[in-house]
C-alpha cells in the first residue's frame, strides 16, 4: 500500500470532513494517520503489454468515512479501465464499499511503459487525499499473441493455385482484437483481381485463414500479419509453373512441299490442369517420317514460350528424299508437356 498524499489546504479538513468519528473509536484532537484514509494497491506490479492482461486495484478508505466521500476516482497514464466510457476510459469513479473497498480493474494496452495509477477522494474540485501506484507493462512477443503458418512453404507461379495462410490466436484476446490484417508481397488474396491486403475476423476456435493466389510470375512472397498491433511475417515461394500438356498447330496447310522455299509456322500451345503455365519454357521441335523412322527439316527463330504459354518456331523440311506421312513433335523437357501433329510431304 501506497501512503496517501493531501492536498493544499485538506490535511486540516480530513478529521470533521472526510471521517464520521465513533465515540470511543479515534481521538478527535488527533488527525488521521494517512493510510488510515485512502490507501491504493495493485494486484500485480507486472503485466505483459498485451491489450488484455488486467490488474486489479483496491483503494481502501476508513470505514469510518462520511457517505458524500466514499466514492474514489481511478486516473492512469497507461492502459484502460474496464467498464470506463470509450471517451474517458483512463478514467473511472467507484463507490466504496461498506467495508471502505473501491475496486477497479486497469487493463494492459499494446504500449510497453510504467503506468501510474492514481486514487483521489474529492469534494467538489477540491482533491481530498491522493494515493497512488506503479504497473509496468512489459513488451509482450507477438508469438505469445498469434502464431502465423503457411503450411506448403512453394507453390505454382500459375496465377491460379490457392495457398492457405493461418494464424493462430491466443484465445485470450479480446473481441476487439480478434481482428487479422494480411498483406502480401507476391500474389493475390482474391482470384478476380490484384488484392495485396484484406482482413478478417478469427473465428470461434481462434484461428484466422486467407487464400494466396499465385501470381503469374516466380517470386517469393512475404505475408505479414499484424493483430492488435502486433506483427509477424511468413513467406512462401512462387516457382515458375511447368506445362503438363501441349497442343501443336501447324499453320496453313498440312501438305509440306519438300523444298527450302517451303516454310510453316509451327506452333505449341502449353497447358496445366490449374492456371497457365509460366512464361519462358523451353520447347523443342523435331519432324520424323513415320516409315522410315529418320528426322528431317530444319527448325528456326524458336520462340520460348509467353505470358499466354504460346511457343512458335518455323518449320523448314528442306530438299529431303523423305515422302509421305510424317509427324511433327513439340515437347518441354523434364514434364509431360508432349504434342504431335501429321503432316504429308509432297514434291514440290
Amino acid at each position: 500500500m501506497r501512503r496517501t498524499r493531501f492536498a493544499a489546504g485538506c490535511r486540516a479538513l480530513l478529521g470533521s470532513a472526510l471521517l464520521a468519528w465513533a465515540p470511543g473509536c479515534a481521538d478527535l484532537d488527533a488527525p488521521p494517520a494517512p493510510d488510515e484514509v485512502l490507501g491504493l494497491t495493485s494486484s500485480a506490479e507486472k503485466v505483459a503489454a498485451n491489450g488484455y492482461s488486467t490488474v486489479t486495484l483496491v483503494a481502501r478508505l476508513d470505514p469510518r468515512t462520511k457517505p458524500e466521500f466514499r466514492e474514489v476516482t481511478f486516473s492512469t497514464t497507461l492502459g484502460t479501465f474496464v467498464g470506463a466510457l470509450p471517451s474517458t476510459a483512463r478514467t473511472i469513479v467507484v463507490p466504496a464499499s461498506p467495508e471502505g473497498q473501491a475496486l477497479a480493474t486497469l487493463r494492459a494496452g499494446t504500449e510497453p511503459g510504467t503506468a501510474t495509477v492514481t486514487a483521489e477522494v474529492r469534494s467538489g474540485d477540491a482533491v481530498m487525499a491522493v494515493a497512488n501506484v506503479q504497473v509496468t507493462f512489459e513488451r509482450a512477443a507477438t508469438n505469445d499473441i498469434f502464431r502465423v503458418s503457411i503450411p506448403q512453404q512453394t507453390a505454382p507461379a500459375d496465377g491460379a493455385t490457392t495457398t492457405e495462410v493461418v494464424v493462430q490466436l491466443t484465445p485470450d484476446l479480446l473481441p476487439s482484437q480478434q481482428v487479422v490484417s494480411f498483406t502480401t508481397t507476391a500474389g493475390s488474396f482474391s482470384s478476380a483481381g490484384t488484392v495485396q491486403s484484406t482482413e478478417v475476423r478469427a473465428g470461434s476456435d481462434n484461428v484466422a485463414r486467407v487464400l494466396l493466389v499465385s501470381p503469374r510470375e516466380p517470386a517469393t512472397a512475404t505475408v505479414t500479419v499484424a493483430v492488435s498491433g502486433f506483427v509477424g511475417r511468413a513467406t512462401v515461394t512462387f516457382e515458375a509453373a511447368a506445362p503438363e500438356s501441349l497442343a501443336l498447330i501447324v499453320s496453313g496447310s498440312l501438305r509440306i512441299a519438300a523444298s527450302f522455299s517451303s516454310k510453316s509456322v509451327v506452333r505449341a500451345q502449353l497447358f496445366r490442369g490449374v492456371g497457365t503455365p509460366s512464361r519462358g519454357a523451353e520447347v523443342q521441335f523435331r519432324a520424323t517420317d513415320d516409315s522410315t523412322g529418320n528426322t528431317f527439316g530444319y527448325f528456326s527463330g524458336i520462340t520460348p514460350s509467353d505470358a499466354s504459354g504460346i511457343a512458335t518456331a518455323e518449320f523448314t523440311p528442306g530438299n529431303t528424299t523423305e515422302r509421305g506421312e510424317a509427324t511433327i513433335r513439340a515437347w518441354v523437357a523434364g514434364t509431360s508437356a508432349d504434342g504431335r501433329v501429321k503432316v504429308e510431304l509432297v514434291d514440290p
